[in-house]
């Protein structure tokens, strides 16, 4: 009776070779599957190894391994159920052969060929903007390589890389931990996708290990009440600004991110009969997590909606780019009669050293603030969290309550009032 098991070889710089073993009466054929893992033991059990599960066990890309060794299996126990059905008898050879569309790559490629074949893949799939997010880290690498004139092997990626890469982007680019940490993701990112579509092998398993910078506490800037109504209360004479700032507030009365306010539509506007009267709300998918979502809408949200939605069976608001909406944001931000220039400290850190900076609210509008208001404004009404939660499309509550920053604020407030007596 033909079989199929995956035991381990020793291979140089103590690592094993894990192989499937085909067994067809006496005749033994192996395959190797593309991967390897390190050969440390505790007593006389592979801490990396499961003989009786025949699985890897404890590594970062143990699924990935894992999901290959029980796909050969899956598809062999198929093969012969096919060959018995067909009264054939088994060709351990042919099937091996079969194989080759799973054929691992067998030069360890260079994190530079990793990122074009990343690239090549999400330019269809991906906005522009998420693109040229990783292409410009893709620039970065050529620089980073050009300097240490050397090519990056996808096996060379680990915490030392990851050091040299952090320096290098605070001397060269003026980087703050924070965006080094942000590109340090993304090459992760690149890597994991690289190793479970393209079959990448020889991966270092410290490749998502980055090497630790320390971070500046979440700059999360919600608008104050009053702020908010002075907003509400202004009408600019120009279409285009008065379109953003619509959207702003619209974001701020429903959490909805700049991703998707640009996507909504009529047809994302629901009603619901209640005891109390008709609610309205949206409905619709989130860009970002893809999670369905419905918040409910506010007699001004309404008002902006239905001036939106009349005669329009597209999308409500015809802007594409955050970035072109925060600039009109911060033109709206610094007139006269709108005049929000409240002080807000920033912190920059760069490697060990930290710099504070006061700067004017509309130095740092975004259209993101909106979401900050909201949310904010719920939890100081004392909205129970997990609804709030609910509104803004959260998996995990934590995400939520690190929006709130008027807690602390209020804190400091009421200590000063006794402290200063």
């Amino acid at each position: 009776m033909a079989s199929i098991r995956f035991n381990l070889k020793p291979i140089a710089g103590n690592r094993m070779q894990i192989r499937a073993v085909f067994q067809d009466g006496s005749k033994q054929t192996f395959k190797y599957t593309g991967y390897s893992i390190p050969s440390s033991k505790i007593k006389s059990e592979y801490k990396y190894w499961d003989k009786q599960k025949q699985l890897t066990k404890v590594l970062d890309n143990s699924g990935v391994i894992n999901s290959l060794i029980e796909k050969w299996k899956s598809d062999f126990t198929l093969y012969k159920d096919e060959c018995k059905r067909l009264q054939k008898k088994v060709n351990v050879d042919q099937f091996i052969k079969s194989l080759a569309g799973e054929e691992i790559i067998k030069d360890v490629p260079t994190l530079l060929s990793v990122f074009s074949m990343f690239l090549a893949s999400i330019k269809v799939t991906h906005k522009s903007t998420t693109y040229n997010g990783y292409n410009v880290i893709k620039g970065k690498l050529e620089k980073f390589q050009k300097e240490k004139k050397k090519e990056i092997l996808v096996s060379n990626v680990d915490r030392s890389f990851y050091k040299d890469f952090s320096l290098f982007l605070m001397q060269s680019e003026g980087n703050t931990n924070a965006t080094i940490l942000r590109r340090e993701g993304k090459i992760a990112t690149v890597l994991s996708y690289a190793i479970e579509y393209f079959k990448i092998k020889n991966v270092h398993e410290d490749y998502q290990k980055v090497y630790k910078l320390k971070t500046a506490p979440s700059s999360k800037f919600p608008l104050y009440p009053e702020e908010l109504a002075t907003l509400k209360a202004y009408k600019s004479k120009n279409e285009y600004h008065t379109m953003v700032l619509d959207s702003f507030l619209l974001a701020c009365e429903t959490g909805l991110r700049h991703s998707d306010i640009i996507q909504l539509q009529p047809a994302h506007i629901h009603s619901h009969v209640t005891p109390n009267g008709i609610i309205k709300f949206i409905k619709l998918a989130n860009i970002k997590t893809d999670n369905s979502n419905d918040m409910p809408l506010s007699e001004f949200a309404c008002k902006i909606v239905d001036k939106y939605a009349e005669n329009n069976s597209g999308n409500l608001f015809r802007f594409q780019h955050s970035q072109a909406a925060g600039k009109v944001l911060k033109k709206i931000f610094k007139l006269t009669e709108v005049n929000l220039d409240r002080p807000c400290e920033m912190i920059k850190i760069q490697g060990t050293k930290s710099e504070r900076k006061t700067v004017p609210l509309y130095d740092i509008i975004s259209f993101h603030m909106a979401r900050n208001t909201y949310i904010t404004r719920l939890l100081s009404a004392n909205v129970p969290a997990v609804f709030v939660k609910n509104n803004a499309g959260h998996r995990d509550l934590s995400t939520t309550m690190s929006y709130f920053r008027n807690e602390d604020i209020n804190r400091w407030q009421e200590t000063l009032k006794v402290l200063n007596q």
